[in-house]
């Protein structure tokens, strides 16, 4: 069987990741209008598959969840920070956050909250999905420790008996929220590791590959972007699925290609790039107010280079050097 662990198919993950990062982009800007946080989808899922993925080897699961503790918290934090400090002197630059103590110590602390304008979401609004991302993690590392084995199925088992169970907690906003049925594309990701363990023995001639990519791509945007369509079905299965899908035949069918090294650099920096959009896209959506359409594509063209660049700086000096710095002053092991 061809091993998982093959580094072109580590280098199309990157690429997902940074082309879902650019989809949010444009969808926090609303160039496209609702377009483009069909990204969020596939973050989701490749978290899904890359728990597995990771900790095939059970001498690495010891600090499973506090490196993605150490990885996640100290950058978000730093940007709540910094986003509620703006929003503090100037309000009127975010529609859904707003500065009370109260939300950035629960923002901090991922407790989800409804704000005073109605709106659930944390101060950084970016960090919503983080909320899930990070019960994910907690459930994960539960299921490693009960059987490493079985770490996927406990997992899944457990995150489908809560979306199962979400009608029963009516009455509570936080149960209610850590019930919902997006908590499936983490599930649908941790399938999709165990369906490529099986598609990996396949030998598909590389011009098929390439044509099935094709396919695939064109028939899954199409879905997203039509999916308002059939927006009463939940998001995870109009959404979710066509990720899974994506996912999971671009990495089989493109498992030999190399992908140009800026891709797997940028992909690298993704989950910076996520964060630091939150504060570009706004500022695109400040200064391109009443622009026409071609002064708008050309800021949008702007305000993505941008977002990529101080995203990679983010990712280098912040995200892994203080990481690094808190792994050795906690010494915890690689």
């Amino acid at each position: 069987m061809t091993d998982l662990k093959n580094q072109s198919r580590i280098e199309i993950i990157q690429a997902m990741r940074l082309f879902a990062a650019i989809g949010i982009t444009i969808f926090h800007c609303q160039f496209l209008g609702n377009h483009g946080y069909f990204g969020v989808e596939i973050f989701n899922v490749i978290s899904g598959f890359i728990v597995v993925y990771s900790t095939e080897n059970k001498r690495r699961c010891s600090w499973f969840l506090l490196k993605k503790f150490i990885r996640i918290v100290p950058l978000y934090w730093t940007f709540t920070f910094l986003f509620y400090g703006i929003i503090s002197i100037i309000p009127s630059i975010s529609v859904m956050s707003e500065a009370k103590p109260e939300y950035l110590i629960k923002s901090m602390l991922f407790i989800p909250f409804t704000n005073s304008r109605g709106f659930e979401t944390p101060i950084l609004g970016a960090g919503w999905t983080l909320n899930y991302e990070m019960f994910f993690y907690l459930i994960f590392f539960l299921a490693i420790h009960i059987s490493h084995k079985h770490r996927a199925l406990i997992c899944g088992t457990v995150l489908t008996g809560l979306v199962i169970l979400h009608s029963f907690f009516a009455e509570s906003f936080i149960a209610q929220y850590y019930t919902n049925s997006i908590l499936l594309e983490f599930v649908m990701g941790l399938i999709a590791f165990y369906i490529l363990k099986l598609l990996s023995r396949i030998r598909i001639h590389k011009t098929s590959r390439f044509i099935l990519s094709v396919i695939v791509v064109v028939m899954v945007i199409l879905l997203a972007v039509n999916e308002t369509a059939y927006a009463n079905v939940a998001r995870c299965f109009r959404l979710g699925i066509p990720a899974v899908i994506l996912f999971t035949v671009l990495i089989c069918l493109n498992r030999d290609k190399e992908f140009p090294n800026i891709f797997v650099k940028l992909g690298n920096a993704t989950y910076s790039i996520y964060l630091v959009e939150y504060f570009t896209s706004a500022a695109y959506k400040l200064f391109s107010a009443n622009k026409n359409m071609g002064i708008r594509f050309a800021m949008l063209i702007l305000c993505i280079l941008v977002t990529l660049l101080i995203g990679y700086f983010s990712y280098k000096i912040v995200e892994i050097r203080f990481g690094e710095w808190i792994k050795r002053k906690l010494k915890v092991s690689r």
